[in-house]
């Protein structure tokens, strides 16, 4: 989601770039989770050599990831909103006067 808001609007190079990031990170997590030292998500024969993980620890990745956007929307913009309650309020009051 992140490597999707900083490569929009999508012209040939972020395309290029993002869907080049995106198969990588994807080929990286199901066939090389021993490279990066995780643990595979599905186990697949001949490549990965761990346990995959349990029913509860995909349901906590699954829950993170659809969570991550959220709280990613909130945090870049919380100043934006409260810059524009600081100005609302800086407005009511100076009517007051």
């Amino acid at each position: 989601m992140v490597l999707y808001s900083v490569s929009k609007p999508l012209n040939v190079k972020r395309a290029v770039l993002f869907f080049g990031t995106l198969g990588f990170a994807i080929l990286a997590v199901f066939l090389l989770p021993e490279i990066l030292e995780i643990k595979p998500i599905i186990a697949i024969q001949n490549v990965t050599v761990n346990e995959p993980l349990t029913l509860s620890q995909n349901l906590l990745l699954v829950v993170l990831i659809y969570t991550s956007y959220p709280i990613m929307y909130f945090f870049t913009n919380i100043f934006k909103w409260l810059k524009v309650i600081a100005k609302n309020a800086v407005h009511v009051i100076s009517d007051m006067k």
